[in-house]
């Protein structure tokens, strides 16, 4: 038979009295001192606390041509978080590198997968034929490329698998390039970059 000790208190000679708790503990729970000696469980609160991250970098270059609303996904920047409880939120960033035909603008649009249904949940408000967008950016000329970033924190209410992903179009006719700028020269003028979709689950 193992031997046990049955004690309602503790203390080390000079230090305070320390009284266990008088019930047990449930699962997870912690010990918490009252600053007097007087121990009891504590549970740590729910909020505010990572519970899963996720990122995506894109190191290779894509293009697309599609124009005005036409908007369609940016091969390679998903990410899909694990099924999760209800309650969870869901902090969204992405930084993206984007080149493009003359001076025109990106349109960029957040979207949300969850069982096979897309959702956009961040768009500007609808205004006559403008496009609706998560974002826009542009570029300055063949040469360079345009930094485009989002930080938005999302609440889709769900327990499924939820996947993020990017859509994009161009202003008008043209090609539009991603991790390049539209000129193809082969110089050190020229650069190759980097961009990514990161996605934090925030407990609440």
């Amino acid at each position: 038979m193992a031997s046990k000790i049955i004690v309602d208190q503790l203390e080390k000679s000079g230090f305070t009295t320390l009284t266990l708790p008088s019930a047990n503990a449930t699962a997870n729970q912690y010990i918490k001192n009252d600053g007097a000696g007087a121990l009891s469980w504590a549970t740590l609160p729910a909020g505010g606390k990572v519970l899963h991250i996720e990122q995506v970098v894109k190191t290779d270059t894509t293009s697309t041509t599609a124009a005005g609303g036409s908007l369609v996904d940016i091969s390679g920047m998903t990410v899909t978080m694990p099924a999760s409880v209800a309650t969870s939120r869901y902090l969204v960033f992405w930084n993206l590198q984007v080149g493009m035909t003359g001076d025109w603008h990106a349109n960029l649009v957040l979207v949300r997968r969850v069982g096979g249904v897309d959702v956009e949940p961040l768009l500007g408000d609808t205004d006559s034929a403008r496009v609706v967008a998560s974002t826009s950016g542009s570029s300055s000329g063949a040469s360079n490329t345009g930094s485009n970033a989002l930080q938005y924190l999302d609440s889709p209410a769900t327990t499924s698998a939820v996947t993020y992903k990017i859509k994009w179009s161009l202003m008008q006719a043209g090609t539009m390039y991603l991790n390049r700028p539209e000129s193809a020269l082969d110089s050190t003028v020229y650069s190759r970059t980097t961009s990514s979709i990161t996605v934090m689950e925030i407990g609440v």
